[in-house]
């Protein structure tokens, strides 16, 4: 429906956060045989861990896309210094990617319990909506409004599906409220749209990938520090998760 240079602008940016979206899903599947393990020995015991874990989870999430979000163009405007064919940078992309990678990421909590639970074949219809949703919506707009209308269909159907999984996971499967899991992430969001608002005029001239990749790094630390304060006062279990993984690494460094 565009055309070959729109799509290779579509690329670049695409090409960077699924790269991001890799090393998020990497760290999970490291816990996804936990969880598994958890729901299968003990289901009283396991909202706290699930809980827990999705707090932690949500606030690395928030944590590298925030960064990404920040940082896209200035990335952008370097690894295609020498094209001189159109501007790669737009304005509008990093924070359409970013909602879809932070939509996606958020209900990855609440849809691998619904496979653990055995309830994926109770969902079917579910994911065939958003599929239909994802579809239509998408060719429709991207008449109107190209690359924009793409992402955009995206976003509302990630948006339904979101909000499907966590509702069932909680009331279907754990029968509780999904109100403290939507007060979690509704404060990242919340930090998220804070941070965005206060650096949309900030202009960031990366001198190469060194400086880069520095500032990638200290930015990384200071929202690191910001998301995951949050979510341990959010939540006394991630906290004790949390210093409990410190004090085991620290244990046996010093042993070492």
């Amino acid at each position: 429906f565009c055309n070959l240079k729109v799509a290779s602008v579509y690329a670049i940016y695409s090409l960077v956060f699924s790269a991001l979206n890799q090393l998020i899903y990497q760290v999970h599947n490291g816990c996804f045989y936990t969880l598994g393990q958890s729901y299968s020995k003990d289901r009283e015991k396991y909202p706290r861990i699930h809980d827990a874990y999705d707090t932690l989870y949500v606030a690395m999430v928030f944590t590298f896309i925030t960064v990404a979000y920040l940082l896209i163009n200035p990335f952008v405007e370097i690894y295609t210094s020498g094209a001189s064919d159109m501007n790669y940078v737009d304005h509008y992309l990093p924070i359409l990617f970013s909602m879809i990678q932070l939509l996606s990421c958020c209900r990855i909590t609440a849809s691998n319990l619904v496979k653990i639970a055995g309830h994926a074949k109770k969902t079917i219809a579910q994911s065939i909506i958003e599929s239909v949703i994802h579809i239509v919506l998408s060719t429709v707009l991207v008449q109107f409004m190209g690359i924009y209308g793409v992402l955009l269909g995206t976003i509302t159907a990630l948006l339904y599906r979101t909000n499907d999984f966590i509702i069932y996971s909680n009331i279907v499967i754990l029968k509780r409220s999904p109100l403290r899991q939507y007060a979690m992430i509704g404060t990242n969001f919340v930090i998220f749209g804070i941070i965005a608002i206060s650096f949309r005029n900030v202009s960031m001239a990366l001198d190469g990938y060194l400086h880069f990749m520095i500032i990638g790094l200290c930015m990384t630390i200071v929202l690191a520090i910001i998301y995951f304060g949050v979510a341990m006062l959010f939540n006394v279990d991630a906290r004790n998760m949390t210093c409990g993984t410190i004090s085991k690494l620290f244990r046996m460094t010093k042993h070492k």
